[in-house]
């Protein structure tokens, strides 16, 4: 795509946005949940009732 002399045309504006990024968000989302759960890792969750069996 071009202008007629071989140059490309700009199609968009680049901007520099100060926002956090994907992997951040999403790192502070999975830390959010943790802190609210009232077990941590599988050995915690053995020790609560909060299990169930399968029939």
């Amino acid at each position: 795509m071009g202008n007629g002399d071989g140059f490309p045309v700009a199609l968009g504006v680049i901007r520099d946005v100060e926002a956090p990024t994907y992997d951040d968000c999403v790192t502070a989302q999975i830390e959010e949940v943790k802190a609210a759960k009232k077990y941590h890792n599988f050995a915690e969750l053995l020790e609560t009732n909060d299990i169930w069996e399968v029939k």
